[in-house]
C-alpha cells in the first residue's frame, strides 16, 4: 500500500526515528532525505541519518557523494568543507562496498577520510592504505580500528600519530 509522509506535520522526533531505523524502506529514506519543511539544522540532521542508514540505497548515495565533491563558489573552500557533513555521514555507513570505500579514500577531506579510517567495515587491505596517508590524524584512526592487522598499525605509528593514540 502507497506510504504517504507529511513531514511538516509529523514531529522531529518522529521523522528522525524513522530515519534511523533500519527497515525503513529506501523510498521512506528518499523522502525523509529529500525532506524541506523542517528548519535546516533538522533537515540536514535528517539528510546524514538517511545516508547511514544501510536501506539507503548505495547507489543514490555515490551520487549524492560525488555531487558533494562538485567545487563550491567559494575559492577558499578547497576541501570542499561546505558538503563536508554529508561526506562525513557517508563514510560511516556501515555497509560501504570496495568502490565506495576506494572514492572515500580520496576524499580532500581529511577528517572525511578520518571518519572512513574508524568505520569498522573498512578492510586491512585498504586500512593500510589510509596507514600511510598524509594527515597524522588519520593515521591515528587507523590505529583504532579493530580490523586493522598489526602491521597496518605498525606503519601507521612508524609514519607518527596523534600523541594520545600511542
Amino acid at each position: 500500500f502507497p506510504v504517504t509522509i507529511r513531514t511538516g506535520n509529523s514531529s522531529y522526533e518522529v521523522l528522525s526515528a524513522l530515519a534511523e531505523n533500519n527497515k525503513s524502506t529506501h523510498e521512506i529514506l528518499t523522502i525523509l532525505f529529500d525532506a524541506s519543511d523542517r528548519t535546516e539544522s533538522e533537515v540536514n540532521a535528517l539528510k546524514n541519518t538517511c545516508l547511514q542508514n544501510m536501506s539507503f540505497a548505495e547507489d543514490q548515495a555515490m551520487l549524492i557523494y560525488k555531487e558533494a565533491l562538485q567545487p563550491s563558489d567559494d575559492p577558499e573552500d578547497q576541501y570542499l568543507m561546505h558538503s563536508s557533513e554529508i561526506r562525513i555521514a557517508i563514510a560511516k555507513r556501515l555497509n560501504l562496498s570496495d568502490l565506495f570505500i576506494e572514492l572515500i579514500m580520496n576524499d580532500p577531506y581529511y577528517i572525511v577520510r578520518g571518519y572512513l579510517a574508524k568505520n569498522e567495515c573498512v578492510k586491512d587491505m585498504y586500512l593500510s592504505r589510509l596507514a600511510l596517508d598524509p594527515e597524522q590524524s588519520v593515521r591515528s584512526d587507523v590505529v583504532q580500528n579493530s580490523n586493522a592487522s598489526e602491521t597496518t598499525k605498525a606503519s601507521a605509528i612508524l609514519l607518527g600519530v596523534d600523541q594520545d593514540e600511542e
